[in-house]
């Protein structure tokens, strides 16, 4: 859908706290700020052979990066800017899948920066996130940095004294918990303390980075006096560990089930959500189908015994060569090829214990 003109462009859109907005025609023209209209400062510069282009948050001074087009889904937000130089497309992506309520309450924005360079040398990128985000007045703010394993980077703030669920009215936005900062290792992730914002810096752009912009609430409901986490705490506490570590070429083993079938030869449906990972970091699928493995357990339960176990690893699956089809029905896809797989292997099984 192109955007013509719109009271305000969704950036972060999450639940009512972690919830970022653009309120102007260019996203150079203001600050961001969250839905209630209070400032949530977010800002974005290139660097392009040592000159300063704005093409985020208010330019005030700065040369601007021309934007040219805006468009807008369901799920995410695409500018692009251009100029001679360098082209930059900048997407926000809020995976509000609405079949996945835990995906949906997950609150991890993916922020995608596509630079093509057309007569540039360098091209650096700076994005600074601001401590609006994580308090109402001018109270004291902490922060700290960190690297995960294979140099994934990071950094985090949130207010010295927390007080989770501790405001109440109309035009509230969140003063507690953290706000995160996360990429693969294109990127240098720092909390600034004299000026109290995370900044990351991307220098020798040419192609795309990715950045992860996650808001840890430590409490989201007040229930008869006791704290409840949020709802993808339940399942999805380690998410963004699992992106960083397919980000870094570790692989991820999931069971797109779930649970456990206890039903043999048929398959529980594939969940949607399982999938997110592999897209999100751009990783090949490699189906992994198992044939009686049930005899180890499940047949003769409590007693664990020997058994032939077949398992067969598929081709990779690369997301970005299917066919449209396919890449929207991306689970029962993968699904149909284990499936396959198992009834194949599960007749050449059966001859080969004949013989």
């Amino acid at each position: 859908m192109k955007v013509t003109r719109a009271a305000s462009i969704p950036l972060v859109t999450h639940d009512p706290y972690f919830s970022i907005w653009s309120s102007s025609d260019h996203l150079y023209d203001t600050d961001t700020v969250h839905w209630t209209g209070k400032r949530q400062q977010i800002r974005g510069y290139l660097t392009v052979d040592k000159t300063v282009y704005c093409f985020m948050g208010d330019k005030e001074f700065h040369q601007i990066l021309p934007q040219i087009s805006l468009d807008g889904t369901a799920t995410a937000t695409t500018y692009t800017f251009e100029n001679d130089k360098v082209r930059l497309c900048c997407r926000f992506t809020s995976p509000l899948i609405l079949s996945d309520p835990l995906l949906v309450s997950r609150p991890c924005t993916y922020i995608d920066f596509m630079v093509e360079k057309k007569n540039a040398d360098n091209v650096q990128l700076d994005f600074i996130v601001s401590a609006d985000l994580v308090r109402q007045e001018k109270d004291e703010v902490a922060g700290f940095a960190g690297t995960f394993k294979q140099g994934f980077s990071y950094a985090s703030m949130g207010r010295m004294r927390q007080q989770p669920l501790g405001s109440s009215g109309d035009h509230t936005t969140i003063d507690w918990g953290y706000v995160y900062l996360a990429g693969n290792d294109k990127s240098t992730i720092t909390y600034d303390a004299a000026n109290e914002a995370i900044r990351c810096q991307a220098a020798n752009l040419n192609g795309q980075t990715t950045l992860i912009l996650a808001y840890d609430d430590l409490a989201s409901i007040n229930y008869f006096g006791e704290w409840r986490k949020a709802y993808w705490t339940t399942k999805y506490k380690t998410i963004l560990e699992a992106i960083e570590l397919m980000k870094c070429g570790i692989s991820i083993c999931i069971f797109p089930e779930g649970t456990r079938n206890k039903v043999a030869d048929t398959f529980l449906p594939f969940h949607e959500g399982s999938f997110k990972i592999a897209q999100k970091a751009n990783c090949p699928i490699v189906p992994i189908t198992i044939n009686n493995s049930a005899a180890v357990l499940e047949d003769h339960f409590p007693k664990i015994r020997k058994a032939h176990v077949v398992v067969e690893y598929g081709r990779p699956i690369y997301i970005n060569e299917l066919a449209p089809e396919n890449k929207k029905q991306l689970a029962p896809y993968v699904q149909q090829i284990i499936s396959d797989t198992y009834f194949k292997n599960k007749e050449k099984y059966a001859e080969l214990m004949a013989k």
